[in-house]
């Protein structure tokens, strides 16, 4: 599976959903429109990929006939809006993310996640994706995220942000995506 596809899929979303109103939803939301998008992939939701190891990885997605597997892991760090009405008319409360340094430490540690599923080639390739409204998290992710977990080498990753959608009101209304691809 390659990046351009996870895009698609994040353009997809963006066209019917313009936030959610927890992570929950944006993992259903994500792994319906991945579905739709890549037909072949099973996707099953809070995956363990091995008992004895406490990393569960919210997408697990796997094509029977050409074996090749992708974990995704999603953060939806927000800003506290109150209730937003999305233009379909839908009320959307935000949840209010405590702190910008939590939340990147939260997204390191999800890469860390996928780079050790990809590396004990559970997974063929990994994804970490990060949905926010916070202009914080934006410039503070601003060029490059290194990781440095003591199971997999050292590695750093280019960063490339794109608009996912603009709310009609509130503090925060732009939100944002950023997709980190782990290869082997």
């Amino acid at each position: 599976m390659e990046s351009y596809i996870i895009h698609k899929i994040m353009e997809g979303l963006s066209q019917h959903l313009k936030a959610f109103d927890s992570k929950g939803k944006f993992q259903i939301a994500f792994s319906s429109q991945f579905q739709a998008t890549a037909p072949a992939y099973r996707v099953r939701l809070g995956v363990q990929p091995i008992q004895r190891v406490p990393n569960i990885v919210d997408i697990w997605a796997k094509d029977y006939e050409t074996q090749n597997v992708v974990a995704i892991d999603l953060a939806y760090p927000t800003a506290k809006q109150g209730m937003v009405l999305e233009p379909t008319g839908t009320a959307v409360f935000l949840p209010d993310y405590p702190e910008i340094d939590t939340a990147k430490s939260e997204f390191r540690e999800a890469i860390e996640k996928l780079e050790w599923a990809v590396a004990a080639q559970l997974a063929n390739k990994g994804f970490a994706i990060l949905l926010t409204n916070q202009p914080k998290l934006w410039e503070d992710f601003l060029e490059k995220i290194t990781t440095t977990d003591h199971i997999t080498p050292s590695r750093t990753y280019d960063i490339n942000w794109k608009d996912y959608s603009s709310l009609t009101q509130g503090e925060n209304p732009c939100f944002r995506y950023l997709v980190v691809e782990i290869k082997p």
